[in-house]
């Protein structure tokens, strides 16, 4: 009758082996083990790191798909802004620029764009809270009569 021994037998025999340096037959005398028994779990913990490996740089590499598909993404959208806006930034028109955000913020997001045109939170949400659309309209009329 072939006697079973425990996942945690096999791997201290395992463990004294292969970092220990013990031999095979000094093992197998010590604890009443087959010699062959000894060998093929050696090759059997060999073959499991071996597939843990290969599972782990398979993983990888998904991983990193994952993250410049994401990078690519955003590249793009910020490309796109780019090229809308490139006309405002080359001026540095701040209004031209605050009503290129108020127009596409639900694109791109208020903050990525305030970030992209360096543009600082508080001074665009100022604008935003003061800016009358008639003042400038009637700014030019009242210079016009002083």
């Amino acid at each position: 009758m072939a006697k079973t021994y425990t996942p945690e037998f096999r791997k201290m025999i395992v463990r004294l082996h292969e970092e220990e340096g013990r031999t095979c037959k000094n093992i197998a005398a010590e604890y009443g083990v087959s010699k062959a028994s000894i060998i093929n779990w050696c090759s059997e913990s060999r073959e499991n790191r071996r597939s843990k490996v290969q599972a782990e740089t398979t993983y990888i590499p998904i991983k990193e798909n994952l993250q410049l598909k994401q990078e690519n993404e955003e590249l793009r959208n910020e490309n796109a802004s780019l090229k809308q806006y490139g006309d405002i930034l080359c001026r540095g028109n701040r209004l031209k620029a605050y009503q290129f955000i108020d127009q596409h913020h639900q694109e791109f997001g208020t903050r990525w764009l305030l970030r992209r045109m360096g543009i600082y939170l508080n001074a665009y949400y100022h604008y935003r809270r003061n800016w009358k659309p008639g003042y400038r309209t009637h700014k030019p009329k009242g210079q016009a009569q002083i």
